[in-house]
């Protein structure tokens, strides 16, 4: 069976296809993974076989278009059922902005290819829509793997129910006529399953999954971190409990998102100086200025090898970041600030295995209390370990892959 995975151009969403694909490989499939020329470097220190097609997203044209939006809503960051018709229409029309940048320049390159190489299934991230339409310009099968929560679904869901209680003139549709226009353009028809996939395959523990997901297919998260040799320190056990904070490498890699500052960050580490705890701060080196004496400052380390000796993570609460503390059992101190974050941290609050500070406002000494807390309090630890095991009960990438082999054979 040939499989064809595809994402636009950012790396943690590439590391978030790698087990899946890694495990067909080693089942004897064919594969290829398909992205745009930035992401060169990075998908051939995969080892996996990959093409590059297409141009690079133009974030600063997205950043234009979407600053120019009326009154636009950031609808994947909010429950669906406390925005307003008018607010999911304008954020429906900010999203298809961020759909006309990550997938137009991907999207007639992918096509040719997959009508050329023939793939028996496409898998496609979430933001990555041209996938779908590649899937059916040649006939395959396709599954979306999820990165983060199906946030997707639910809000779909609600758009569409106000879709038709609105008067025919008044049905705008800004993803759906996005999709439909692209797929008119090879010939295809628009079907609502090219907004979810076939099948939708998540990697969150069951807690946290959407009911609503359609087709969905659990599996088990397991942890890509970038090329990185394990430091030699990490071998001894901590003198006192580990606290690691880290701001995740997206961070660093597309300057337009919101990010804590460096005095911010310094503020944190200072104010931890105070507990009688080691930090392992995942900074630039140069932004911790003296470093205190509890206090470890690297540039990078895997976070699925520093974890699992820690005590307590802080972090922006990312995806990969947090399912990396997720998957260690490890409670965590998030400051959640855009797409799916905020609703991830609260329903990890909910759960007991988190506590939430601000992200713009972000003070050392609120971290430091969130920090102590958890410390203190051994039922957000049961409540971490809880989750990891509802992690490790779900299939492997290897028992998904030959599931997904298995029905698109059918």
């Amino acid at each position: 069976m040939r499989v064809l995975f595809t994402t636009w151009a950012a790396s943690a969403h590439l590391y978030n296809f790698v087990p899946l694909a890694w495990a067909f490989v080693t089942a004897g499939h064919e594969v290829r993974i398909a992205s745009q020329p930035a992401l060169a470097d990075t998908l051939a220190a995969t080892g996996l076989p990959g093409v590059t097609l297409g141009s690079d997203v133009d974030v600063f044209g997205l950043n234009d278009r979407a600053g120019g939006a009326e009154k636009p809503v950031e609808i994947f960051r909010h429950h669906p059922d406390s925005l307003s018709w008018d607010e999911m229409r304008h954020g429906y029309e900010l999203f298809r902005y961020a759909m006309e940048a990550f997938n137009d320049p991907l999207v007639d390159d992918l096509v040719t290819f997959a009508r050329d190489w023939r793939p028996d299934l496409v898998v496609w991230d979430p933001l990555t829509f041209a996938g779908a339409v590649a899937a059916r310009a040649c006939g395959a099968a396709d599954a979306r793997l999820l990165m983060g929560l199906d946030v997707w679904t639910p809000m779909r869901q609600r758009y569409l129910k106000l879709l038709q209680e609105k008067p025919a003139a008044q049905r705008v549709d800004p993803v759906g006529d996005w999709l439909a226009e692209t797929l008119d353009r090879f010939g295809l028809a628009f079907e609502e399953e090219a907004v979810t996939g076939r099948w939708t395959i998540d990697q969150l523990p069951a807690d946290l999954r959407c009911s609503a997901t359609p087709g969905l297919v659990p599996m088990r998260y397991v942890p890509i971190n970038g090329n990185a040799v394990v430091p030699a320190w990490l071998s001894e056990p901590p003198a006192a409990p580990r606290i690691c904070l880290s701001l995740g490498i997206s961070r660093g890699e597309f300057r337009d998102l919101r990010k804590i500052t460096e005095k911010q960050a310094a503020d944190i580490v200072a104010a931890l100086a105070d507990l009688d705890v080691e930090v392992v701060a995942t900074l630039p080196p140069d932004v911790i200025d003296p470093v205190p004496p509890n206090t470890r400052v690297v540039p990078y380390v895997p976070l699925h090898a520093l974890l699992p000796t820690c005590a307590v993570m802080v972090s922006h609460a990312g995806t990969g970041t947090s399912s990396n503390a997720l998957l260690s059992g490890v409670p965590q101190v998030l400051a959640p600030s855009d797409f799916d974050t905020p609703l991830r941290a609260g329903r990890l609050v909910e759960l007991g295995a988190a506590l939430t500070v601000g992200f713009d406002d972000i003070t050392g000494a609120e971290v430091r209390d969130a920090v102590r807390r958890i410390l203190a309090d051994e039922s957000f630890q049961d409540s971490a370990r809880r989750l990891r095991h509802q992690v490790l009960a779900e299939p492997s990438p290897a028992e998904v892959a030959a599931l997904l082999a298995r029905w698109t054979g059918e």
